[in-house]
């Protein structure tokens, strides 16, 4: 991920849906608010119908998992892909050996609705974090049934958490989280604590994701920011804003395309923005944008150079983006 500072020239330009939509996958009834990459590449899929789903791209198989409970608002894949994690409204989150069909347990946290549900990056062992609309979070080791430990100092319901692996000298990785409350919080798992409140947003916080040094939050105020990272250990960290995207309306989700230097936005107006950050200037308008979902975006993921995101239409959709320099030139029109 380059360094991005400053400022360039406009150089939006629309791309007609058709000629970068690859497929379009009718997954559920309701609006998906989750996805994740599982094994063989299956796209999987949360829905407010209450459903889970699964496809394979290449021969459309898959299999749909029912939990009879209300709104699916989170899932996540462990480290080996093996279990999935749902966060429900209920309040519960269902642990399942997804490739099997097979629930293996249900936890039961603090019994409000769970927004988000993440694993740690550790395959031997892994742990869940969860945040619920109460603006706590829980860190388990699920397979147990343990809750570990609990984190509060969100004012708000938690929207989104991310584990982040170390890149400080005392080796220690850490996890942050967003919040209807408008701030990303890194918190020192060890000791229990928030070190660092990052509060720029105006207005609730809806996606998190990091790159190296490098933190990236989105949020209802129609702005991606871009965080840089320092210190030498997790009680001496600092951050510094070092580059704003702008939408025009909520950005709900984003994705990193590594090869291309692509940063990937979807927002409440159904439009994926794709902004190219290859250059070491912070670009003012996305390169192009890409339209064909009926409402909002609810989750993007990146694969190889294509795209695949979900929205409140019930679909999934695979776009198939250009490289940096096949990609439209600038027009300087919007």
């Amino acid at each position: 991920m380059p360094t991005l500072p400053t400022e360039e020239e406009p150089v939006d330009e629309e791309i007609e849906a058709s000629t970068q939509l690859m497929l379009t996958l009718e997954m559920h009834e309701g609006p998906i608010n989750s996805m994740a990459l599982g094994s063989g590449s299956a796209i999987v899929t949360g829905s407010e119908d209450g459903t889970i789903r699964t496809v394979k791209i290449e021969d459309g198989s898959g299999i749909t998992l029912d939990n009879g409970s209300g709104s699916v608002n989170s899932i996540a894949l462990s480290p080996d892909s093996r279990f999935l994690a749902a966060g429900l409204e209920n309040g519960s989150v269902e642990i399942w050996q997804w490739e099997i069909e097979a629930l293996i347990t249900i936890l039961e946290g603090t019994g409000n609705s769970v927004n988000v549900v993440a694993w740690s990056n550790n395959e031997e062992e892994p742990l869940l974090a969860t945040g619920d609309v109460a603006g706590i979070i829980l860190v388990w080791d699920a397979l147990a049934e343990d809750v570990l430990f609990q984190l509060e100092g969100h004012e708000g319901p938690v929207t989104t958490i991310s584990w982040i692996p170390s890149f400080l000298n005392d080796g220690r990785g850490f996890l942050a989280s967003a919040s209807d409350d408008g701030t990303v919080r890194l918190w020192d798992i060890e000791a229990e604590q928030s070190v660092l409140v990052l509060d720029e947003h105006e207005g609730p916080v809806n996606d998190l994701l990091w790159a190296g040094e490098i933190v990236l939050s989105g949020g209802a105020d129609g702005t991606v920011r871009f965080w840089g990272l320092a210190g030498e250990s997790l009680q001496s960290i600092s951050a510094e804003l070092i580059a704003v995207l702008n939408h025009q309306e909520a950005v709900n989700a984003f994705a990193i395309v590594e090869s291309s230097g692509y940063v990937v936005s979807g927002s409440a107006d159904g439009a994926l923005s794709v902004w190219n950050l290859a250059s070491d200037v912070a670009p003012t308008e996305p390169q192009f944008t890409l339209r064909g979902h009926a409402g909002s975006v609810n989750a993007i993921i990146s694969l190889d150079g294509v795209i695949i995101s979900g929205g409140d239409d019930g679909t999934v959709r695979v776009w198939d983006l250009p490289t940096a320099e096949s990609a439209p030139e600038s027009n300087g029109q919007r």
